[in-house]
């Protein structure tokens, strides 16, 4: 069975998704202030692309080298964004997925994951949100 890392093209795939979607953040008026910082930690980029692909069957590169599921929701924990920042992330996923040139058949797929990845960082979204030090990290369930 191949996962949706390897069918894509592997990590230069989820680089380009990880580029596609930060310029869409960035355009977008609800999250470019989430986006278009200064302080935006240098290798968001490779972190995203590492989550992205470890979650699509990729190796644990996030894991090893970024803390895994608990680390990075601690670091969107209590941010408390609105729902528009949730819809609009979700919209710039999907068109990001085009931009990258995803296959189709991996689209609804990817959606609903991503769909599911903010829900669960809508729950440590309140301000003195604590997250557990223990997370896995969720994979992309494919076919």
């Amino acid at each position: 069975m191949t996962s949706i890392y390897d069918l894509v093209g592997g990590a230069p795939a989820f680089e380009r998704l990880a580029l596609a979607l930060h310029e869409r953040c960035v355009a977008d008026p609800v999250l470019n202030h989430a986006f278009d910082r200064d302080d935006l930690s240098p290798d968001h980029l490779p972190r995203l692309a590492a989550y992205l692909s470890e979650a699509c069957g990729g190796p644990a590169l996030y894991t090893r080298d970024f803390g895994g599921e608990s680390a990075m929701q601690h670091v969107h924990a209590g941010n408390g964004p609105e729902d528009a920042f949730y819809v609009n992330f979700l919209g710039c996923f999907e068109g990001a997925l085009d931009d990258a040139d995803f296959p189709a058949e991996v689209h609804d797929t990817l959606r609903s994951y991503m769909d599911d990845a903010l829900v669960r960082m809508r729950a440590y979204g309140p301000i003195g949100s604590v997250v557990p030090a223990d997370l896995p990290l969720p994979h992309v369930a494919w076919p």
